[in-house]
């Protein structure tokens, strides 16, 4: 990963270069099983949940899991 955010770095001089890996199932990091977390040891602090992400851009949507479960079957009657 690093070798990855280096290249970004080169190619986009003077920008800040954010990476994460977002757990869409998860709205907090702390909710992410620690099965889960030790998969991807090497980029731990990069690992989010759906509500971290989008806190690192000042969105905050979700205030309980329950709310993002009602989004997530909203996205998904749409779809089907």
């Amino acid at each position: 990963m690093k070798n990855l955010k280096q290249q970004l770095k080169t190619m986009y001089e003077g920008k800040t270069i954010h990476m994460f890996l977002v757990g869409l199932r998860y709205t907090d990091t702390n909710e992410i099983p620690s099965l889960i977390k030790s998969k991807y040891k090497s980029i731990q602090l990069n690992l989010c949940g759906i509500n971290d992400y989008l806190r690192q851009f000042g969105i905050h949507i979700f205030n309980s899991k329950d709310e993002y479960i009602l989004f997530l079957q909203e996205v998904a009657d749409r779809i089907y």
